[in-house]
């Protein structure tokens, strides 16, 4: 169990192989390949693409077309303190998160606003644009129904989506 950690570790530091707030759609494609889900309908301004490498699922959620909201689970067992410090180093964008180490359950906060929320076997890193982001497109999708709902004979307000 010690190496595989060590691989991880080293898997999460290495450039190529991590996806960062504010990568483009173009980069994390790059870096993970193609995904094996994606959601968000034509329109929406929140989206989202979910990537399966060296055992991890790995969600990103884009808004712009930058990642704005990352989340690393390890199916097969909780992250490890070192393995979460990797993670939250590579996110850090050279801020620090708050509390220091040593990195287990709970939550983390930078300056800038991105919390990050570690739960056992799951690394959730989101910036304040994704939840602006779901709640512009949920605000939206609750205007279109009342129009419908409404009977109005004119199209739905469309969704507007950045990227």
């Amino acid at each position: 169990m010690r190496i595989p950690s060590l691989l991880l570790v080293l898997l999460l530091t290495a450039r190529p192989a991590s996806a960062r707030l504010g990568d483009s759609v173009a980069q994390t494609l790059y870096r993970y390949g193609q995904p094996i889900a994606a959601t968000g309908r034509t329109g929406e301004l929140a989206s989202t693409r979910t990537f399966a490498i060296s055992g991890l699922q790995v969600i990103c959620g884009y808004v712009g077309g930058k990642v704005v909201m990352e989340t690393l689970t390890n199916p097969d067992r909780d992250f490890l303190p070192a393995e979460v410090e990797a993670i939250l180093r590579t996110e850090g964008q050279k801020k620090n998160w708050s509390p220091g180490g040593p990195f287990g359950p709970g939550t983390y906060t930078r300056v800038d606003g991105i919390i990050a929320t570690v739960t056992g076997n799951q690394v959730a890193v989101v910036a304040p644009a994704w939840n602006q982001a779901l709640a512009q497109d949920a605000a939206t999708e609750k205007a279109n129904a009342a129009k419908i709902a409404a009977g109005k004979p004119a199209a739905p307000a469309p969704i507007t989506r950045i990227s």
